[in-house]
């Protein structure tokens, strides 16, 4: 809680620009410095995902860790370690929330499981679902917990249908994937469904991914560096 006090103290003193606001949220979850409307606009865009940490963000920092230690010449074995570390550390900081618990324990797990070149998919967020019923089971009727592990489970279930294509039609495969797997839970939760989500996701994930990602962790790298109003 303290690290996460000092992280969140510094972010909101480096710039004067609102768009702090947005990374605390892509950071560490914060939603209190943003508006209810904005996050109502998001959930009629069908883009509300984005906004809320999970196996994406996970995935990307594993990858920014992996590809900067590799460049530093490290041991793979080492960098695995340092990945594992920071990825634990990631979910202190995010109070263990359901979605972000899933996706680390996933991929501590296939990280683990890689030192024995094993990929044990299905068994590992079986066994994270499990893991976290049992320290709380109210976490069932948690909006994240349902969507994060239903979603997961079609992906990796349908693995071997998309895995052939190239990479775009992959993106559409698993965002129409993504939609229709969660269209019951959408609906008990949230009792609308939105049309226009299908097309911006198409849209809005390689944004998120191939930039707004990558700002939010350049902005988090430059804070403890001396202020330069050209980057800000």
């Amino acid at each position: 809680n303290k690290l996460r006090y000092i992280y969140m103290s510094k972010v909101l003193n480096a710039t004067e620009y609102s768009y702090k606001y947005d990374i605390l949220t892509l950071s560490i979850g914060n939603k209190s410095y943003i508006s209810s409307e904005f996050f109502d606009a998001l959930q009629k865009l069908g883009i509300y995902h984005l906004y809320v940490i999970s196996g994406t963000h996970v995935a990307f920092l594993s990858g920014v860790i992996f590809g900067v230690l590799k460049a530093l010449k490290l041991p793979l074995n080492t960098i695995k370690i340092i990945i594992i570390t920071a990825l634990v550390l990631f979910l202190c900081l995010n109070f263990f929330s359901p979605s972000v618990f899933r996706a680390v324990f996933m991929g501590v797990l296939l990280l683990i499981c890689s030192f024995f070149k094993k990929k044990p998919y299905i068994a590992i967020i079986s066994l994270s679902a499990i893991l976290q019923i049992l320290m709380n089971p109210y976490v069932i009727y948690h909006a994240g917990f349902q969507l994060s592990y239903v979603t997961t489970y079609f992906i990796l279930l349908s693995r071997p249908f998309f895995m052939k294509y190239n990479g775009l039609t992959q993106l559409i495969l698993i965002t129409v994937i993504c939609e229709l797997s969660t269209l019951v839970i959408v609906l008990i939760q949230f009792n609308e469904i939105s049309l226009s989500g299908l097309v911006l996701n198409i849209v809005f994930i390689p944004l998120f991914s191939f930039l707004i990602f990558p700002s939010v962790i350049i902005f988090n790298i430059l804070i403890y560096f001396p202020y330069l109003e050209f980057i800000d």
